[in-house]
């Protein structure tokens, strides 16, 4: 059965991610923007920074971080970092949240995942 969540490393840790409905209604009211205008705008290349990093932010907090932790970690890591790259984590947030995604196969000792530039910086 596909998840609609996804794990991807943010700063020091794999992180949970996930659009709830409740994360859904969320992202429309502070983007203004139904979510299929919102997903239709990333994929032609016109929506805003602020929703790229508000798509994160809603995602963290539907996946289990506390809302205060998603914005710190949003401004930390997210929102100094190269656009190419949250945009490639906001499209798999969403492509999960529409599609859904097969879980990863557990092994012992392997975490599945990338790592965000902004974890790479700050461990030099």
């Amino acid at each position: 059965m596909p998840e609609t969540s996804i794990e991807r490393f943010l700063g020091d840790q794999l992180r949970r991610l996930q659009l709830t409905k409740p994360m859904l209604e969320e992202l429309e009211r502070t983007s203004g923007m139904g979510i299929l205008a919102l997903y239709g705008a990333i994929l032609h290349r016109t929506a805003h920074h602020k929703h790229l990093a508000e798509i994160v932010r809603c995602a963290l907090i539907g996946g289990g971080a506390a809302p205060q932790e998603a914005a710190a970690l949003v401004a930390i890591y997210v929102d100094p970092s190269p656009i190419l790259p949250v945009l490639t984590l906001v499209l798999e947030i969403l492509d999960a949240a529409f599609e859904g995604v097969e879980p990863p196969p557990r092994r012992a000792g392997f975490a599945a995942g990338r790592r965000c530039r902004g974890s790479e910086q700050r461990s030099r």
